[in-house]
């Protein structure tokens, strides 16, 4: 009979978007000329990003470990890559990095440009009170704004592959790991 040895999901503290604004206020990026125009109307400014600060969010997700199990005909431990509840928390830590990855080219390789009118900007309170019911906590870090504000009015979904395309370009992402990341997103929603 086989025992499994189960490790706890790792436990960063504070939400994605916390971790996110917290690493992109220790980084600095350089401004860009490209602008692009999301299908709401709204014009950003593409920046490039560090890789440091890519690597610095990464860090922030530690990979489960796998699970050994004893397996008694042998008289030793194996690791078990299909434990269900490690299958478990390697999806969500895939899903949890690549959102934070897509968090930070949003936040750290974007710069608001216009938005149309008609349409509330990030200083705005309608959207905020809209988030507020929808039980999304909003804080007063000008980043974390402007970030809710892109990801809950600004953007639909192809938007998403648009700003990691821009940014990725301007901060020579390879492209596959954007694709992942906007593939983890979608998954989300």
């Amino acid at each position: 009979m086989a025992r499994t040895s189960r490790t706890e999901p790792n436990k960063v503290p504070g939400n994605t978007e916390d971790r996110v604004i917290n690493a992109v206020d220790n980084h600095k990026s350089s401004n860009g000329k490209d602008t692009f125009t999301l299908s709401s109307g709204v014009v950003l400014k593409a920046k490039r990003i560090s890789g440091f600060l890519i690597t610095d969010v990464m860090r922030q997700f530690e990979r489960p470990r796998i699970p050994r199990v004893y397996i008694e005909s042998i008289g030793r431990e194996e690791d078990n890559p299909d434990d269900p509840d490690y299958l478990s928390r390697v999806e969500t830590w895939e899903r949890e990095s690549s959102l934070a990855v897509l968090d930070t080219m949003f936040v750290a390789g974007t710069e608001l440009v216009s938005v149309p009118d008609g349409m509330e900007g990030p200083d705005g309170n309608d959207w905020v009170e809209m988030l507020d019911a929808s039980g999304i906590q909003m804080s007063d870090n000008k980043k974390r704004r402007y970030l809710l504000w892109l990801k809950h009015v600004a953007t639909n979904e192809d938007d998403i592959t648009l700003i990691s395309d821009e940014v990725g370009r301007k901060s020579g992402v390879v492209e596959r790991d954007v694709e992942t990341a906007a593939k983890q997103f979608r998954r989300r929603t």
